[in-house]
């Protein structure tokens, strides 16, 4: 009689594959957002438009882009175990009706690393606009000083006397009849600068109620 050897299962020595990390996280029930990025400490996400970015106890909306982020965490949702979420927070804001890039860390140590690259002005931020009017001059620069308008919508003015240092570049990108495309580059970080910026230019944003 001869024997035969056994031979192993197929593939028993091939990598097994790691499981596939959603390319999306939820916020609430019906939102899913775009992840652009990720690794260890950072994520980068397509915020939409109307959520707002501020601490989770801010309960006058009910889209609160933080808040609904711990809940995810806290119930332990789909995308958090696939992800391996335990910590996720915003490290810069963008207002309520503006969409675009968000970065989010996934750590305490990556906040103070961000923060400092963003404080250190290493982080450079590009703005895309429609405003009214056409800017006579392809690209300018606004260093206004701005300052708080005191009043219950908490909005933002030109201050010359009180008003804080801020320095905005802007660069028109096309115009057509009465609106104009612009691509603004705030080299400060004052609340509401682009807008106000754009304000005392006499090219105020499409749309904005502010």
């Amino acid at each position: 009689m001869t024997s035969r050897r056994k031979r192993p299962p197929a593939n028993s020595n091939a990598p097994k594959k790691r499981s596939s990390r959603p390319n999306t996280i939820r916020l609430g029930r019906s939102v899913s957002v775009p992840v652009l990025y990720e690794d260890r400490e950072i994520m980068a996400i397509d915020k939409p438009a109307g959520w707002m970015v501020t601490t989770p106890k801010w309960s006058e909306t009910r889209q609160n882009l933080q808040r609904e982020i711990e809940i995810a965490i806290d119930r332990r949702e789909t995308w958090v175990t696939q992800k391996q979420i335990r910590f996720l927070r915003f490290v810069h804001r963008l207002d309520r009706e503006t969409s675009g890039i968000l970065l989010l860390a996934k750590n305490r140590s990556a906040i103070v690393k961000l923060s400092q690259l963003f404080s250190d002005q290493q982080i450079k931020k590009f703005y895309v606009c429609i405003v009214y009017g056409r800017p006579p001059l392809e690209a300018w620069k606004c260093t206004a000083p701005i300052g708080p308008c005191n009043d219950l919508d908490h909005r933002m003015k030109v201050d010359p006397q009180e008003g804080q240092e801020s320095v905005t570049y802007f660069k028109r990108l096309h115009s057509s009849g009465k609106l104009s495309l612009i691509l603004a580059a705030p080299q400060t970080g004052r609340t509401h600068q682009i807008r106000v910026h754009l304000s005392s230019s006499g090219f105020g944003i499409l749309g904005d109620a502010l």
